[in-house]
């Protein structure tokens, strides 16, 4: 890819190339990668994943939000899982990344592996909740609510420690 923009750059004499964003970086990180795919094939135990998650909600918020909730919709529901009836549900950008992560090389899927995975998210929720308490604190609020979000910051620190 950085080849032929470096090419077409070339040909038309231009001091910089352009590269489509979605395709400089991977879109999903590697946990929220491996539930989706598990949430895809997983059948020994993809209901009981669909439930944790619907559940915890650990999904929301992240760019693979709608990928999540529409896996977690079709397992719930009960019926056999069609990827291109998931694949229809989503808009072009989470399309291609659901059907980029199915198609990726992954070993077989296992409990101890989602629980895994499931520990990421909480951990990554943990620390956007403490970064968003942070920027509470930082605006300098009086009495009652600096009380609070000073203790919600503790609590929150906590729970971090207590995850590690």
């Amino acid at each position: 890819m950085l080849r032929a923009a470096l090419s077409k750059a070339a040909k038309e004499r231009r001091s910089e190339i352009k590269l489509q964003p979605e395709l400089l970086s991977r879109p999903a990180k590697p946990a929220e990668r491996r539930l989706i795919r598990m949430l895809a094939e997983a059948e020994g135990f993809r209901a009981e994943l669909a439930r944790h998650l619907e559940t915890s909600r650990l999904y929301q918020g992240l760019e693979t939000e709608k990928i999540f909730a529409a896996l977690v919709s079709a397992a719930l529901s009960g019926g056999p899982l069609q990827a291109s009836e998931i694949g229809s549900r989503l808009e072009d950008r989470e399309r291609r990344l659901f059907f980029e992560i199915l198609f990726e090389d992954a070993q077989s899927p296992s409990w101890e592996e989602a629980q895994s995975c499931l520990d990421t998210l909480a951990r990554k929720q943990l620390e956007r909740e403490l970064a968003e308490v942070q920027r509470g604190i930082e605006a300098n609020p009086s009495g009652q609510a600096l009380k609070d979000l000073l203790t919600r910051k503790q609590d929150l620190m906590r729970r971090l420690a207590a995850s590690a």
